[in-house]
Protein backbone atom coordinates (compact mmCIF):
# COMPACT_ATOMS: atom_id res chain seq x y z
CA UNK A 1 0.00 0.00 0.00
CA UNK A 2 2.51 2.66 1.14
CA UNK A 3 4.51 1.97 -2.56
CA UNK A 4 1.22 3.89 -4.17
CA UNK A 5 1.43 6.52 -1.66
CA UNK A 6 3.72 9.12 -2.59
CA UNK A 7 6.08 11.21 0.51
CA UNK A 8 3.51 13.42 1.92
CA UNK A 9 6.36 16.33 1.60
CA UNK A 10 5.84 15.71 -2.43
CA UNK A 11 1.79 16.36 -1.43
CA UNK A 12 2.20 19.33 0.22
CA UNK A 13 4.39 20.50 -2.38
CA UNK A 14 2.20 19.91 -5.01
CA UNK A 15 -0.67 20.96 -3.04
CA UNK A 16 0.53 24.51 -2.30
CA UNK A 17 2.08 25.00 -6.11
CA UNK A 18 -1.63 24.42 -7.75
CA UNK A 19 -3.47 26.34 -4.83
CA UNK A 20 -1.19 29.46 -5.75
CA UNK A 21 -0.57 28.11 -9.72
CA UNK A 22 2.66 29.82 -8.73
CA UNK A 23 6.34 27.83 -8.00
CA UNK A 24 7.63 31.63 -6.44
CA UNK A 25 4.74 31.66 -4.15
CA UNK A 26 4.50 28.06 -3.13
CA UNK A 27 8.35 27.92 -2.18
CA UNK A 28 7.42 31.01 -0.34
CA UNK A 29 4.73 29.94 1.97
CA UNK A 30 6.52 26.14 2.51
CA UNK A 31 10.19 28.24 3.35
CA UNK A 32 12.13 26.47 0.19
CA UNK A 33 13.35 27.80 -2.61
CA UNK A 34 11.57 27.52 -5.80
CA UNK A 35 14.16 24.98 -7.78
CA UNK A 36 13.50 22.68 -4.68
CA UNK A 37 10.19 23.02 -5.23
CA UNK A 38 10.51 22.44 -8.72
CA UNK A 39 12.52 19.33 -8.05
CA UNK A 40 9.47 17.96 -5.38
CA UNK A 41 7.04 18.59 -8.70
CA UNK A 42 9.11 16.80 -10.74
CA UNK A 43 9.72 13.73 -8.38
CA UNK A 44 6.25 13.72 -7.79
CA UNK A 45 5.50 13.69 -11.60
CA UNK A 46 8.21 11.03 -12.19
CA UNK A 47 6.38 8.74 -8.97
CA UNK A 48 3.14 8.88 -10.85
CA UNK A 49 4.13 9.04 -14.42
CA UNK A 50 2.31 11.49 -15.63
CA UNK A 51 2.67 15.66 -15.59
CA UNK A 52 1.03 17.65 -13.34
CA UNK A 53 1.04 21.13 -14.87
CA UNK A 54 2.04 22.45 -18.30
CA UNK A 55 5.03 24.99 -17.86
CA UNK A 56 5.07 27.87 -20.63
CA UNK A 57 7.72 30.58 -19.18
CA UNK A 58 6.82 31.42 -15.88
CA UNK A 59 2.90 30.68 -16.38
CA UNK A 60 1.88 27.49 -14.99
CA UNK A 61 -1.73 25.80 -15.67
CA UNK A 62 -2.85 22.25 -14.50
CA UNK A 63 -2.97 18.81 -16.99
CA UNK A 64 -6.29 17.21 -17.01
CA UNK A 65 -4.67 14.66 -14.53
CA UNK A 66 -3.16 16.88 -12.29
CA UNK A 67 -6.33 19.30 -12.30
CA UNK A 68 -8.11 15.91 -11.02
CA UNK A 69 -5.32 14.95 -8.53
CA UNK A 70 -5.30 18.11 -7.24
CA UNK A 71 -9.37 17.86 -6.00
CA UNK A 72 -8.14 15.04 -4.05
CA UNK A 73 -4.89 15.88 -2.28
CA UNK A 74 -6.24 19.57 -1.50
CA UNK A 75 -9.36 18.24 0.79
CA UNK A 76 -6.85 15.81 2.20
CA UNK A 77 -4.31 18.55 3.36
CA UNK A 78 -7.83 20.46 4.21
CA UNK A 79 -8.86 18.54 6.27
CA UNK A 80 -6.11 17.06 8.10
CA UNK A 81 -5.22 21.09 8.84
CA UNK A 82 -8.84 21.47 10.13
CA UNK A 83 -8.47 18.28 12.34
CA UNK A 84 -5.46 19.44 13.43
CA UNK A 85 -6.89 22.91 14.73
CA UNK A 86 -9.60 21.37 16.28
CA UNK A 87 -7.64 18.43 18.34
CA UNK A 88 -5.03 21.18 19.44
CA UNK A 89 -8.21 23.86 20.49
CA UNK A 90 -9.79 20.74 22.21
CA UNK A 91 -6.77 19.78 24.20
CA UNK A 92 -5.04 22.95 24.78
CA UNK A 93 -5.40 26.71 26.17
CA UNK A 94 -8.08 27.49 24.60
CA UNK A 95 -7.32 30.18 21.64
CA UNK A 96 -10.50 32.20 19.98
CA UNK A 97 -8.70 34.07 17.11
CA UNK A 98 -10.33 36.96 15.54
CA UNK A 99 -9.95 38.85 12.42
CA UNK A 100 -11.68 42.06 12.71
CA UNK A 101 -11.58 45.31 10.49
CA UNK A 102 -9.36 48.36 12.43
CA UNK A 103 -11.57 50.85 12.73
CA UNK A 104 -14.27 48.52 14.27
CA UNK A 105 -11.46 46.71 16.79
CA UNK A 106 -9.71 50.13 17.60
CA UNK A 107 -13.24 52.51 18.63
CA UNK A 108 -15.63 49.43 19.59
CA UNK A 109 -14.56 46.50 20.29
CA UNK A 110 -10.68 47.55 22.26
CA UNK A 111 -12.84 49.85 24.21
CA UNK A 112 -14.80 47.64 25.69
CA UNK A 113 -12.99 44.39 25.27
CA UNK A 114 -12.49 44.06 29.14
CA UNK A 115 -16.16 43.20 30.00
CA UNK A 116 -15.52 40.02 27.67
CA UNK A 117 -12.27 39.43 28.95
CA UNK A 118 -14.11 39.28 32.56
CA UNK A 119 -16.64 37.24 31.56
CA UNK A 120 -14.65 34.54 30.03
CA UNK A 121 -11.00 34.92 32.07
CA UNK A 122 -10.36 31.25 30.98
CA UNK A 123 -10.14 32.30 27.02
CA UNK A 124 -6.96 33.64 25.46
CA UNK A 125 -7.76 36.00 22.74
CA UNK A 126 -5.35 36.55 19.29
CA UNK A 127 -7.10 39.75 17.42
CA UNK A 128 -5.97 40.52 14.19
CA UNK A 129 -7.15 43.92 12.20
CA UNK A 130 -5.32 43.10 8.40
CA UNK A 131 -8.11 44.43 6.48
CA UNK A 132 -7.40 41.70 3.85
CA UNK A 133 -9.89 39.50 3.42
CA UNK A 134 -8.71 36.46 5.27
CA UNK A 135 -8.72 32.92 4.33
CA UNK A 136 -10.81 30.49 6.52
CA UNK A 137 -9.02 27.41 5.20
CA UNK A 138 -5.64 28.29 5.60
CA UNK A 139 -5.59 31.36 7.25
CA UNK A 140 -4.91 31.39 11.50
CA UNK A 141 -8.35 32.59 12.42
CA UNK A 142 -11.41 31.11 13.91
CA UNK A 143 -14.25 33.86 13.66
CA UNK A 144 -14.04 37.43 11.44
CA UNK A 145 -15.99 40.68 10.89
CA UNK A 146 -16.32 41.32 6.99
CA UNK A 147 -18.18 43.60 4.95
CA UNK A 148 -19.80 42.27 1.96
CA UNK A 149 -23.24 40.28 0.55
CA UNK A 150 -22.84 37.33 3.01
CA UNK A 151 -22.48 35.36 0.65
CA UNK A 152 -18.91 32.98 1.57
CA UNK A 153 -19.43 29.53 0.40
CA UNK A 154 -18.56 27.44 3.18
CA UNK A 155 -18.74 29.66 5.80
CA UNK A 156 -21.59 30.41 8.01
CA UNK A 157 -22.98 34.69 7.77
CA UNK A 158 -24.58 36.27 10.48
CA UNK A 159 -25.92 39.86 9.64
CA UNK A 160 -24.20 42.44 12.02
CA UNK A 161 -25.01 45.47 10.90
CA UNK A 162 -27.11 47.06 7.46
CA UNK A 163 -25.28 50.46 6.68
CA UNK A 164 -26.09 53.96 5.48
CA UNK A 165 -23.80 56.88 4.41
CA UNK A 166 -23.76 60.44 4.83
CA UNK A 167 -21.49 63.58 4.71
CA UNK A 168 -20.07 64.26 8.24
CA UNK A 169 -17.61 67.26 9.32
CA UNK A 170 -16.84 68.59 12.41
CA UNK A 171 -19.40 71.27 14.20
CA UNK A 172 -17.05 74.46 13.36
CA UNK A 173 -16.82 73.19 9.77
CA UNK A 174 -20.23 72.97 9.12
CA UNK A 175 -20.99 76.28 10.83
CA UNK A 176 -17.98 78.19 9.08
CA UNK A 177 -18.71 76.61 5.51
CA UNK A 178 -22.59 77.26 6.47
CA UNK A 179 -23.51 73.60 5.29
CA UNK A 180 -27.04 73.24 4.77
CA UNK A 181 -27.93 71.74 1.71
CA UNK A 182 -26.18 69.11 -1.41
CA UNK A 183 -25.32 72.51 -3.09
CA UNK A 184 -23.31 73.66 -0.17
CA UNK A 185 -20.79 70.95 -0.42
CA UNK A 186 -19.44 71.66 -4.42
CA UNK A 187 -15.57 73.44 -3.88
CA UNK A 188 -15.01 71.88 -0.58
CA UNK A 189 -12.33 69.45 0.35
CA UNK A 190 -13.12 65.82 0.46
CA UNK A 191 -11.55 63.41 2.23
CA UNK A 192 -11.71 59.71 1.30
CA UNK A 193 -10.90 56.36 2.52
CA UNK A 194 -8.91 54.60 -0.08
CA UNK A 195 -10.23 51.27 0.99
CA UNK A 196 -14.06 52.14 0.41
CA UNK A 197 -16.37 50.66 -2.00
CA UNK A 198 -19.21 53.72 -1.28
CA UNK A 199 -16.82 56.55 -1.99
CA UNK A 200 -17.73 60.15 -2.92
CA UNK A 201 -18.25 59.20 -6.57
CA UNK A 202 -20.64 56.50 -5.69
CA UNK A 203 -22.42 58.59 -3.39
CA UNK A 204 -23.07 61.37 -5.48
CA UNK A 205 -24.21 58.71 -8.36
CA UNK A 206 -26.63 57.09 -6.23
CA UNK A 207 -27.55 60.06 -5.39
CA UNK A 208 -27.93 61.90 -8.98
CA UNK A 209 -25.29 64.77 -7.80
CA UNK A 210 -22.73 66.58 -9.32
CA UNK A 211 -20.19 67.98 -6.92
CA UNK A 212 -17.71 68.97 -9.99
CA UNK A 213 -13.46 68.54 -9.13
CA UNK A 214 -12.81 69.34 -5.49
CA UNK A 215 -10.25 71.95 -5.26
CA UNK A 216 -8.45 69.31 -3.63
CA UNK A 217 -8.61 65.70 -1.49
CA UNK A 218 -7.56 63.74 0.88
CA UNK A 219 -6.85 60.33 0.96
CA UNK A 220 -6.37 57.95 4.16
CA UNK A 221 -5.72 53.91 4.07
CA UNK A 222 -7.04 53.81 7.84
CA UNK A 223 -10.69 54.91 8.61
CA UNK A 224 -9.94 56.55 11.90
CA UNK A 225 -8.28 58.81 10.31
CA UNK A 226 -10.45 59.73 7.63
CA UNK A 227 -12.77 61.17 10.73
CA UNK A 228 -9.86 62.58 12.99
CA UNK A 229 -9.21 64.47 9.77
CA UNK A 230 -12.95 65.98 9.62
CA UNK A 231 -13.19 66.20 13.33
CA UNK A 232 -9.83 68.61 12.50
CA UNK A 233 -11.91 70.72 10.20
CA UNK A 234 -9.84 69.42 7.18
CA UNK A 235 -12.54 68.83 5.24
CA UNK A 236 -16.22 66.65 4.46
CA UNK A 237 -15.96 62.70 4.79
CA UNK A 238 -18.25 60.25 4.62
CA UNK A 239 -19.54 58.75 7.40
CA UNK A 240 -20.39 55.04 8.17
CA UNK A 241 -23.83 54.70 10.41
CA UNK A 242 -24.49 53.64 12.79
CA UNK A 243 -21.18 52.37 12.92
CA UNK A 244 -20.02 55.77 14.11
CA UNK A 245 -23.02 56.94 15.97
CA UNK A 246 -20.89 57.66 19.05
CA UNK A 247 -18.78 59.97 17.21
CA UNK A 248 -22.09 62.42 17.12
CA UNK A 249 -23.05 61.70 20.25
CA UNK A 250 -19.86 62.87 21.78
CA UNK A 251 -20.16 65.96 19.63
CA UNK A 252 -16.93 65.16 17.58
CA UNK A 253 -18.94 65.18 14.00
CA UNK A 254 -22.21 66.64 12.73
CA UNK A 255 -24.72 65.30 9.80
CA UNK A 256 -24.55 68.73 8.20
CA UNK A 257 -27.03 67.00 5.35
CA UNK A 258 -29.60 64.62 5.46
CA UNK A 259 -28.98 62.68 2.01
CA UNK A 260 -27.71 59.43 2.48
CA UNK A 261 -27.27 56.14 0.61
CA UNK A 262 -28.11 52.72 1.40
CA UNK A 263 -24.91 50.05 1.20
CA UNK A 264 -26.14 46.95 -0.95
CA UNK A 265 -23.57 45.54 1.22
CA UNK A 266 -23.55 45.03 4.95
CA UNK A 267 -21.36 44.10 8.30
CA UNK A 268 -21.34 40.44 8.81
CA UNK A 269 -19.54 38.20 11.49
CA UNK A 270 -18.35 34.45 9.67
CA UNK A 271 -16.80 31.57 10.73
CA UNK A 272 -16.98 27.39 9.43
CA UNK A 273 -20.01 26.02 9.32
CA UNK A 274 -18.46 23.21 11.47
CA UNK A 275 -17.85 25.32 14.04
CA UNK A 276 -21.21 26.47 14.67
CA UNK A 277 -21.85 25.15 17.80
CA UNK A 278 -18.25 26.26 19.24
CA UNK A 279 -19.16 28.41 22.67
CA UNK A 280 -16.23 30.51 22.60
CA UNK A 281 -17.88 31.86 19.12
CA UNK A 282 -21.16 31.67 19.99
CA UNK A 283 -20.28 33.99 23.31
CA UNK A 284 -18.12 36.32 21.35
CA UNK A 285 -21.12 36.96 18.87
CA UNK A 286 -23.26 37.26 21.43
CA UNK A 287 -20.85 40.12 23.06
CA UNK A 288 -20.45 41.75 19.99
CA UNK A 289 -23.99 42.34 18.89
CA UNK A 290 -24.47 43.89 22.36
CA UNK A 291 -21.95 46.63 21.99
CA UNK A 292 -22.90 47.09 18.35
CA UNK A 293 -24.59 50.69 17.61
CA UNK A 294 -28.05 50.24 16.35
Amino acid sequence: MNKRLPSFHLLMAFEAVGRRLSFKQAAEELFLTPPAMTYRIKELEQYLGFPLFLRSGKKIEFTPAGQSYFKTVHQVVADLKRGTDRIISDFSVRKLRINVLPFMASELIITQLEDFRQAHPDLHLQIDTDSELVDFQWGDVDVAVRFGDGKWPGLIAEKLLDVEVSPVCSPQFSKQQSLTDVADLKGQTLINFDNSSGGWSDWCKQLGINLGKPPQEINFNNYVYVLRAAEQSSGIALGVFPLINFWLDAGRLVRPIVQSITMPKSYYLVYREEDNERQDILAFRDWLVSILPH
